[in-house]
């Protein structure tokens, strides 16, 4: 069996190769498992079936083994979490214009990360090597969010916004774009520096804005008016907006 150069791996003859003699490495395994990754495979529901079919060459499960036999599925899975961290650190690490972060949000909502925080979210599994690599994959889940908060917050900093309201505004989009999964921590009073944040960006008491008033058979005018109007004055405006439409040919 040796010499067909089928089962080599298997038997743990110390060469690392694949069957079909190309060197294939650990490495190429890995880059196996960020693909699917990458099209919204869940870590956890990855089998060395589906890495064989995203190689570049034929592999079997001899080659894997080989090159995992430090743990199998849990060291491919540790291999995983180290390297989706450090490429999301390394983009955090090279923001530069608002595109940049534009671009990296984008990455926190996509298919990659989405797996990955359900990966987190779910049960620590059984097993002790399994709870070590759980442990990793949250450290690690924690990690990147903390990045894209913090880079956020220099963003809105940029932005004129300083200090709780940069902080509390930064929390807030990181989570909106951590659907899934532990989202960053966020401060107890986060919600009523947003709320205080959203009032100061409000038109000013008295400022004109367009108003819906219900109207006859359902239909609904839009009319421009002082925000707040007391229900005595609706009725006015209106008998107002009908006479304009009317004036119009409407």
């Amino acid at each position: 069996m040796a010499g067909t150069g089928t089962g080599q791996d298997e038997a743990g003859t110390g060469t690392g190769r694949d069957e079909a003699g190309t060197g294939t490495g650990r490495d190429t395994w890995i880059t196996a498992a960020m693909t699917l990754l990458a099209r919204g495979v869940s870590p956890a529901e990855m089998k060395v079936a589906d890495l064989c079919a995203v190689m570049p060459q034929p592999l079997t499960r001899g080659s894997f083994n080989w090159h995992f036999r430090d743990g199998r599925l849990a060291a491919l899975h540790r291999e995983i979490i180290g390297r989706w961290q450090a490429e999301r650190t390394a983009a955090c690490d090279t923001i530069r214009s608002e595109r940049d972060l534009a671009q990296l949000l984008a990455a926190a909502h996509g298919p990659a990360d989405s797996a990955m925080r359900r990966w987190a979210a779910a049960p620590p599994p059984a097993g002790a090597a399994a709870r070590d690599v759980h442990r990793q994959l949250t450290a690690a889940v924690a990690q990147v969010n903390q990045a894209i908060t913090a880079h956020l917050d220099a963003a809105l900093a940029h932005m004129g916004f300083r200090g709780r309201k940069a902080a509390g505004l930064a929390a807030a989009l990181a989570a909106a774009f951590a659907p899934a999964g532990p989202a960053a921590p966020t401060a107890p009073d986060a919600f009523k520096v947003l709320l205080a944040v959203l009032r100061g960006a409000a038109a000013p008491a008295g400022a004109r804005e367009v108003q819906e008033i219900d109207g006859d058979d359902g239909e609904i005018l839009l009319v421009l008016a002082a925000r707040n109007v007391p229900p005595g004055q609706l009725a006015g405006l209106r008998q107002a907006a009908r006479q304009f439409l009317a004036d119009a040919g409407q």
